[in-house]
């Protein structure tokens, strides 16, 4: 079975305890943002977008915010456990999925 777009995008929701309504709205609390940073990098890390743009866009970024937030993504695993909790967690999940 082959990873999808969507099978990520409600897997991380899931985990961060989001609506995948609430992906594309401007909201920026924690949750929103942290799972915005996953999904990206996941659709990224699986092969499923081949841009910065094309993995915003899934999750309402512009392409400059996607970019700020992949940036910083691995800073985030290291200096957040919150954070790094939450990706770990998806992690688990999707590969348990596969």
């Amino acid at each position: 079975m082959g990873m999808d777009k969507e099978t990520i995008i409600k897997t991380v929701c899931q985990v961060c305890e989001v609506d995948v309504d609430q992906l594309k709205q401007t909201a920026r609390t924690r949750d929103i943002s942290d799972a915005r940073k996953i999904i990206a990098y996941l659709l990224l890390d699986y092969g499923l977008c081949y841009s910065y743009e094309d993995a915003g866009k899934a999750v309402g970024l512009k392409r400059n915010s996607a970019y700020k937030a992949l940036v910083y993504f691995r800073d985030l695993l290291k200096i957040n456990a919150p954070f790094r909790f939450r990706y770990e967690s998806a992690i688990r999940i999707l590969q348990s999925s596969e």
